[in-house]
């Protein structure tokens, strides 16, 4: 059986809340807990999803020329910033006056 989606919103909320969803079929009663479901999600590609305590986070794994350029700039930055420290400049070195 297929459920809509706000349903099953509505009814994965619940069990989360209350532990249990009761369901009414023709006058007998049956309790669903999460352990009763199966829940998948279809993740659209080039997403990766991973969960975290607050929710669900989607990467877009998809390299474009502007994120390679910004990758390779923030690399040289720190290996710039790494130099600096190991050589113990200063920032007022590099002032120009």
């Amino acid at each position: 059986m297929y459920l809509k989606i706000i349903m099953r919103e509505s009814i994965l909320k619940h069990i989360e809340n209350e532990g249990k969803f009761v369901v009414d079929a023709d006058g007998a009663k049956a309790n669903v807990v999460k352990e009763h479901l199966i829940i998948t999600r279809n993740i659209p590609a080039p997403y990766q999803e991973t969960a975290f305590r607050g929710g669900f986070l989607y990467l877009n794994k998809q390299l474009t020329h502007e994120l390679e350029a910004e990758g390779f700039s923030r690399e040289v930055m720190r290996r710039i910033q790494s130099l600096r420290k190991k050589g113990e400049y200063r920032r007022e070195v590099y002032r120009l006056t």
